[in-house]
């Protein structure tokens, strides 16, 4: 059983990861493996359907979200509801720019319970807005890490870094695209560098996932078919992960990752069959 973190970094395109600078999660990779991951055929690349499918599990054809804008089906909850159910007592984290991420609006909640937001609600979630939720998002996510042993410190928290998906939509996948995936990884360093604190003081063994929901077209944009859009990746590392990543894997395979990190079973919360 580990705590588990689940680093989101919006809209980063493979291709673009690999020719960035990030040796934060160069260093979580070479603990671990990085590995691409495209979106599934039967998915839109876009957020909402996307990170649903990293959330529970599922795909697009059966959770329903089709879009940003509407829910889909309830049929089954993200991964830090599930260890909450099985592990009654157990604290979890979740912060996101992104407002359907944690709140009921668009197609959201995809992950329950009340989640950290640092925007306010008729906010517009542009570059500028997201470059500020990200710095305080990182801010917070330290504090949280940062709290001790007490019952409030999270044993599995998913964290969502917006910017780089904002600059793509703004300038294309360019100069300002790379620079702002720089500026993710150290945004994530530095909350690597809480995980590596609290591992250090508390002797607790960490799991960490990063991943991102989808690519974009080289003039920016997203929603298509094409293999740009499809682009994404996983990296992960800790006890609770394989050192060779599985075969082909797919999103919805991040959410028995992040359950069998935390030392969850399916029969711990409900039942449900796992994909």
């Amino acid at each position: 059983m580990s705590p588990v973190l689940v680093l989101g970094i919006d809209g980063v395109r493979h291709d673009a990861l690999c020719a960035a600078s990030t040796p934060e999660l160069d260093r979580l990779a070479t603990a671990g493996f990085r590995v691409p991951v495209p979106v599934a055929a039967d998915s839109p690349t876009i957020s909402g359907p996307c990170w649903t499918t990293i959330a529970t599990g599922l795909p697009a054809p059966v959770h329903g979200v089709r879009d940003n804008a509407t829910p889909g089906n309830p049929v089954r909850p993200d991964f830090l509801s599930r260890i909450r159910a099985a592990r009654p007592g157990t604290t979890t984290f979740a912060a996101a720019g992104w407002a359907p991420l944690v709140r009921p609006v668009g197609c959201g909640p995809i992950f329950a319970g009340h989640g950290f937001r640092p925007l306010a609600p008729d906010e517009r979630y542009d570059v500028a807005a997201a470059n500020r939720a990200d710095e305080a998002i990182v801010a917070a996510t330290v504090d949280v890490l940062s709290a001790g042993t007490e019952a409030g410190t999270p044993a599995a928290a998913f964290v969502h870094l917006g910017t780089p998906d904002l600059v793509a939509h703004r300038d294309g996948v360019g100069i300002g695209y790379r620079q702002a995936i720089e500026t993710a990884d150290r945004r994530a360093g530095r909350i690597l560098a809480a995980v590596r604190a609290r591992a250090a003081a508390t002797g607790e063994d960490w799991t960490v996932l990063a991943a991102t929901d989808h690519g974009h077209r080289d003039g920016g944009g997203h929603g298509g078919d094409s293999v740009a859009e499809r682009a994404a990746w996983l990296i992960a590392a800790g006890p609770g992960v394989p050192r060779r990543p599985p075969s082909m894997p797919t999103q919805a395979d991040i959410y028995p990752l992040v359950l069998s990190a935390a030392g969850v079973r399916p029969a711990d919360a409900g039942g449900e069959a796992d994909g």
